[in-house]
């Protein structure tokens, strides 16, 4: 198995296990939502070499009766850099620099 989930609280932790092996089964997660308010799902993979994640969404969902190939489309809608987040703060929490 190449994923690892949990909750916590009201959040679903999933991680996937090395996706960038080449023997890796899982190489995207599909996030979508069952709910009254429809909405289009979103595709995350990690581009390892821009170093973030990348968010793509489909632009098809219906096909031809014969269509073998059944592409959505998927394409990236947006880009979340790694580490893009990190904190100004030292080890102790309180704030770098004079007051």
């Amino acid at each position: 198995m190449n994923i690892c989930q949990s909750t916590h609280g009201d959040e679903a932790h999933i991680t996937v296990m090395y996706p960038n092996n080449p023997d890796s089964l899982i190489k995207h997660l599909v996030i979508n939502q069952c709910s009254v308010r429809a909405s289009d799902g979103v595709r995350l993979h990690y581009d390892y070499d821009r170093d973030g994640f990348v968010i793509e969404q489909a632009s098809k969902w219906e096909w031809e009766e014969n269509d073998e190939v059944c592409d959505p489309d998927w394409q990236e809608v947006a880009f979340v850099q790694s580490w893009a987040r990190e904190s100004d703060a030292d080890d102790t929490g309180a704030p770098e620099g004079p007051l």
